[in-house]
């Protein structure tokens, strides 16, 4: 995979068949450094991806090499009130494929396909902390000042 040329990249639509590849790809990436979740298990990462497909408004890209998934981006059209816009839930890259370009290539693939289909922007969260943050304001994300991310779990 080192020698991998952005020539040999294509994005495309994420298809159901792809969630074993993209669940490994999430373990993998997820469970080690900087990140160190811990997760369930391959199947409740599977599972996960499996919901966000059957969703109504879902939609997801994958990054292939050689014709197999070697990032993904999956999420959904949420309404707002100046149209459309795309609620990137999970965006992921294998490790090789980390700090060489090809995320932002993928991003960029991904907004201009969303603006042809209709959508205003993109929203996401993400930690101020992880190496994340400053590879979206890279990208021209700007963080919210006055919105705080909120939960609550039962």
């Amino acid at each position: 995979m080192a020698g991998v040329s952005e020539e040999e990249l294509r994005t495309v639509r994420f298809e159901p068949e792809m969630i074993p590849v993209c669940a490994r790809i999430y373990l993998d990436v997820y469970t080690n450094e900087p990140w160190n979740e811990t997760v369930e298990s391959a199947e409740a990462v599977e599972r996960f991806f499996r919901r966000h497909a059957a969703g109504g408004e879902f939609i997801g890209y994958a990054l292939l090499s050689g014709g197999r998934p070697a990032g993904f981006a999956i999420g959904f059209a949420k309404p707002w009130i100046r149209g459309v816009e795309f609620y990137l839930d999970e965006l992921c890259l294998a490790r090789e494929f980390q700090r060489r370009g090809f995320g932002s290539r993928f991003m960029a693939e991904i907004r201009a396909d969303l603006k042809k289909r209709g959508l205003n922007g993109i929203l996401l969260n993400t930690s101020r902390r992880c190496p994340s943050f400053r590879f979206y304001r890279k990208l021209g994300f700007e963080p919210f000042e006055k919105l705080v991310v909120m939960g609550v779990e039962f």
